[in-house]
């Protein structure tokens, strides 16, 4: 009899020591940390190849910082392989084919929209990629900020059913849930309208389909008969920037020192007057450079003094206003927001070139004569007052 109560007291001990064991964890190995999930963005772009590499530097540069990982996506071949792409975080899709550049960026897994936006008309192609990789770059932070962001408490306790019901059970009160649809592969935003809103920022001001810019100008003008005259003057510029090249077309006024032109006689000192008008076409040819070419009228008139002996009368041989055909190339520099600065190579050919003349009582006696064809060198700083002239060096993200 006593061997059998110690073999149950044994027995009763034992079940003891494996309850314990079993409620009790094990305090002495640590608890080991999920590895965290690879983030993904996937970026589309659509632009040139210098657009490409532009997107692909600044994406790989920022989204780094923030241990994201980029794969840009272009004309639907992404850098890796779709046997080897993971699903992405967010997929942005960039188009710089077009004035204004546009932004839409929608949820990786449900494919719902997150922003959308058109950048200012008057952006660069390098300030348009540098913004629309800042607004990614914004966007990805909030949405990491949010995950991270510990949840909320609940506003009040729950009540008795709630706490002994499971989450998902299915009770009178509470019916299953619904899993959303899973989205379709693949899928693609629609185009974005050219709205020029943000679904989180307020509606910036449209640029206007016009712009204007006054500018000063100083030229070296060759008028013939030796005479190469500095002049100054003003400019009016009008460009119309929803296209590319953009066009416009270019009013001066320039006023030129005198010259004089004398024979054994007489003597005759003129003081020219030029004003031209030009349409133009201008080329981008980076961030801050562009190229232009026109042609045009330009009409100039002389002011005349002139000295003889009694009875000499100075004159020109015809009448009016000497008008001249003119074709103009330049290369332009945009130093600020609204300032540029343009160097102008142009050629004027006279339709009837004028010369002036000296009448005495013995006859006539050719003074001078102006060149038929005349070039001249310009150099304009112009200031944009509004509109598409304007460069934008970055764009507004917030």
């Amino acid at each position: 009899m006593s061997a059998q109560r110690v073999a149950l007291v044994a027995l009763f001990l034992g079940v003891l020591a494996a309850g314990h064991a079993v409620a009790t964890p094990d305090l002495a190995s640590p608890a080991v940390a999920a590895p965290s999930p690879r983030r993904i963005v996937e970026i589309h772009v659509e632009g040139d190849r210098a657009t490409l590499e532009r997107v692909r530097a600044a994406a790989g540069e920022l989204l780094s910082e923030i241990s994201v990982t980029p794969l840009v996506v272009a004309d639907g071949v992404p850098d890796v392989p779709s046997e080897r792409r993971e699903s992405p975080f967010v997929s942005a899709y960039f188009d710089f084919r077009d004035t204004p550049a546009t932004i839409v960026i929608v949820d990786g897994a449900s494919r719902r929209e997150l922003e959308r936006r058109s950048l200012p008309r008057d952006t660069t192609l390098e300030a348009a990629v540098e913004s629309a990789v800042h607004v990614l770059v914004m966007l990805v932070e909030s949405l990491l900020d949010e995950q991270a962001a510990p949840p909320s408490e609940a506003p009040s306790a729950p009540g008795p059913a709630e706490d002994d019901a499971p989450t998902d059970a299915v009770t009178p009160e509470r019916p299953a849930r619904v899993a959303p649809p899973p989205p379709a592969a693949g899928t693609r935003p629609t185009p974005p309208q050219d709205t020029g809103v943000s679904e989180r920022h307020p509606p910036a001001q449209r640029d206007a389909p016009i712009g204007l810019g006054v500018g000063v100008l100083a030229r070296v003008l060759h008028f013939g008969a030796g005479q190469m005259l500095p002049s100054a003057g003003a400019q009016l510029e009008l460009g119309f920037g929803r296209t590319r090249p953009r066009f416009g077309a270019a009013w001066y006024f320039v006023a030129s020192t005198p010259f004089v032109l004398s024979s054994s006689d007489a003597t005759a000192k003129l003081y020219p007057f030029s004003s031209g008008l030009l349409p133009n076409v201008e080329f981008e040819l980076g961030a801050d450079f562009s190229a232009l070419a026109g042609a045009g009228v330009v009409l100039t008139w002389f002011s005349l003094s002139s000295t003889g002996p009694t009875g000499a009368v100075v004159g020109h041989s015809t009448g009016g206003v000497d008008t001249a055909l003119s074709a103009m190339v330049g290369l332009r520099a945009r130093t600020g927001p609204r300032f540029s600065l343009t160097l102008l190579g142009a050629l004027d050919y006279d339709l009837e070139p004028r010369s002036f003349v000296a009448f005495d009582g013995q006859g006539r006696h050719v003074l001078g004569a102006l060149a038929q064809w005349r070039p001249s060198l310009s150099f304009v700083v112009a200031y944009s007052l509004f509109g598409t002239t304007a460069r934008t060096n970055v764009a507004e993200a917030d």
